[in-house]
């Protein structure tokens, strides 16, 4: 009886987790680091080719253009709905639709754009072309060149060294998280799997079954969508594209077949006992 009482109160305590989450959202937008870019500024060539790094820190909710807007905007439904689900019982079913719509939508963008981030290796950029940088990243690196190419091209890359040249100066991009991104990421993440704890619930009345059905369900579906959405970018090696969704398959499927063993277990000694 204690543990159906319990049960009847996750989703208060998960409604609660959605508003600190759309909280965290707004944190991770305004008050940290989003996500820097740099690359080079160079001018002359062979042995008198000069080259000087640029970088630039994008805020997550003031320099991605469009993508800005929309963070804050799903920052604050996601907090209001949290808050509403707590004060409100009634409404939280299609709070619920509401918060499970905008986590899998924020699970794609933030998969995507992680997907385009260069190589942890110092000073290194990624070389790809500028489309393939995607709508989020693409603009805000453009702005970010032309910027730079205002304010360095024709003027020395160095005193008393060549002039930096427009066909050196950012030709290519490099973009790595930072803690606002990371931060963002790991929220919508949790807030995935909290979503499908509002609902799951209510279809499967079992306790053990609901949890593992989130736990299960969750992991499939982000992996999914990470293979979906990492391109295989392997100069003649092998692309291991489905690798992870296959690795949650299996992982989820072991799991059901334990827990499913479980309880045919307890049921087989219960009706021994009784």
């Amino acid at each position: 009886m204690t543990g159906r009482r319990s049960f009847v109160r996750v989703p208060t305590a998960c409604f609660a987790l959605t508003a600190a989450a759309g909280a965290v959202v707004l944190v991770a937008a305004f008050a940290l680091d989003g996500i820097a870019v740099g690359g080079s500024a160079c001018g002359g060539a062979g042995a008198r080719q000069t080259c000087r790094d640029v970088a630039r820190t994008l805020a997550i909710g003031l320099d991605l253009r469009w993508f800005s807007g929309v963070v804050v905007a799903a920052g604050v439904v996601v907090l209001a709905a949290g808050i509403a689900g707590v004060v409100a019982p009634r409404l939280r079913t299609g709070l619920s639709l509401i918060v499970l719509g905008i986590a899998f939508a924020g699970l794609v963008a933030v998969e995507h754009v992680d997907s385009r981030f260069c190589a942890d290796v110092a000073g290194a950029t990624c070389g790809r072309s500028d489309d393939a940088w995607g709508p989020v990243l693409r603009r805000p690196l453009l702005a970010f060149r032309a910027d730079v190419r205002r304010e360095l091209v024709g003027r020395p890359v160095e005193p008393g060294g060549p002039r930096a040249e427009p066909a050196q100066t950012l030709e290519s991009f490099r973009a790595a998280a930072r803690d606002g991104w990371t931060t963002l990421h790991a929220t919508v993440v949790a807030l995935w799997f909290v979503a499908l704890a509002l609902l799951v619930p209510r279809l499967v009345r079992r306790p053990w079954a609901a949890a593992l059905g989130v736990a299960t369900a969750g992991l499939v579906a982000w992996a999914l969508v990470y293979d979906r959405l990492h391109p295989c970018e392997v100069d003649g090696g092998d692309c291991y594209r489905g690798l992870v969704t296959a690795f949650s398959v299996a992982v989820s499927t072991l799991a059901w077949g334990v827990a499913l063993a479980a309880a045919a277990a307890v049921r087989a000694v219960r009706r021994r006992a009784g």
